[in-house]
């Protein structure tokens, strides 16, 4: 926070919570809780929160995360009072996760009108999760010309989260001027 005030940041993007415990209402209520403190602790004008997958695997530990699903996020941004940033990548892996397309988790994601996009490739499906995540546009598995569309209609600013390579970045951006 302190960064972004610093920078003179006009925007400020947090994950929502993650859990270790088993799935359960109790759990999932108490990550919402604290998304919400700590939103409203950081007094930040252009605060976003960013939807999340459904889970990772961190060693021998599954982490669990909140702000999937429509009606999470929703509740996340009602009570915080936080703008909202619609990550494609994860929502192209929680569709993985979930056993539904993109397509329909972006949509049902939409209505909540994001302010603020990030865009990656990844790869999501279990035979190539462990390739990696915040790769090239070109790389992955996650539906480029979908996800172009998407940020067409929003008019919204979008960050690449890729690769630092300047000519990849080139052939990215111009990708999305198409």
């Amino acid at each position: 926070i302190a960064a972004a005030k610093l920078l003179k940041s006009d925007k400020l993007i947090m994950h929502a919570s993650h859990y270790y415990e088993q799935p359960d209402e109790k759990a999932i209520r108490k990550a919402i809780e604290m998304t919400v403190k700590l939103a409203k602790e950081a007094c930040f004008p252009g605060l976003l929160i960013e939807n999340s997958t459904v889970y990772e695997v961190v060693k021998d530990h599954t982490r669990h995360y909140i702000g999937y699903s429509y009606e999470q996020m929703k509740e996340l941004l009602e009570l915080s009072g936080a703008g909202f940033c619609l990550d494609l990548e994860h929502a192209a892996i929680a569709a993985s996760q979930l056993g539904t397309t993109f397509q329909k988790q972006v949509e049902e994601l939409l209505p909540l009108k994001p302010d603020y996009f990030h865009l990656s490739g990844a790869h999501f499906s279990p035979k190539e999760r462990h390739l990696g995540h915040h790769l090239s546009l070109f790389e992955g598995e996650v539906d480029k010309d979908f996800a172009r569309e998407v940020l067409r209609k929003a008019n919204k600013q979008v960050c690449l989260e890729t690769p630092i390579d300047i000519e990849q970045r080139k052939m990215e951006v111009e990708f999305l001027k198409k």
